[in-house]
């Protein structure tokens, strides 16, 4: 599942709306965009896990995973600039991620408050569901950041995925909080809810595009450029 495509408003913004709305639907478009390499990057290094394939790069899939918890919270600030008739619509399904994420940005103060408490890795456990669309067959993983030492129990169960046709299912980020509470966050879930929030930007500035006769504009040759400076 891809969060923003290539034919999205967000990327082909009109050059009608104000600089500072430019600049933030632009910010918006780029974070999203982070985030959907990060989810394609785990979900491809997950699967080769499930499938016993060699040379994982662990270090890498945890900074995926709580890349996409970082920039999801970015997402929510950065909406915020904007003016929406009720922002617990828009925003709603985002707020859970930002008491989460902030064990990972107050790693700091996290460290003698529970994490060596509770003798859990900093950077927490990720597990998720295997489905082997050749037998229908399900594995559950938990993949863990560092040295196992004694830590607390990640919970996981099996969802009811006899409709899933994905091979990776409900990929979970444990972690635990400043009170050395045991939590969770569902990355699949955290994607699907920025889904129906480009969805929500994305009709909302072609409805205004429709209502002001105003057409979006083509910014390929102007959008994420290099810049190559020559020096002698």
């Amino acid at each position: 599942m891809k969060i923003i495509d290539k034919t999205s408003i967000l990327k082909n913004l009109p050059l009608e709306i104000s600089r500072d709305e430019i600049l933030i639907f632009d910010s918006l478009r780029f974070t999203l965009e982070m985030i959907d390499h990060s989810y394609d990057k785990l979900i491809e290094s997950l699967l080769k896990i499930s499938k016993g394939e060699p040379d994982r790069n662990v270090p890498a899939i945890f900074g995926y995973g709580w890349s996409i918890i970082d920039n999801s919270v970015r997402i929510a600030n950065i909406c915020k600039q904007l003016p929406w008739e009720n922002e617990n619509e828009i925003l709603g399904h985002l707020h859970y991620l930002k008491n989460f994420r902030n064990t990972y940005q107050h790693l700091d103060e996290r460290i003698r408050e529970s994490l060596l408490k509770t003798e859990s890795p900093f950077y927490g456990v990720i597990s998720w569901v295997f489905k082997d669309l050749t037998n229908q067959k399900f594995n559950l993983y938990q993949l863990i950041s560092g040295n196992l030492v004694v830590g607390p129990n990640a919970k996981q169960t099996v969802p009811d995925l006899k409709n899933s046709n994905e091979e990776i299912n409900s990929i979970l980020l444990h972690t635990v909080n400043k009170k050395a509470e045991l939590i969770e966050t569902d990355l699949t879930k955290a994607l699907f809810n920025l889904k129906k929030l480009t969805n929500e930007l994305e009709r909302r500035l072609e409805e205004h595009c429709k209502e002001n006769n105003i057409k979006a504009l083509d910014w390929s040759k102007r959008q994420d450029i290099v810049i190559k400076i020559i020096t002698e």
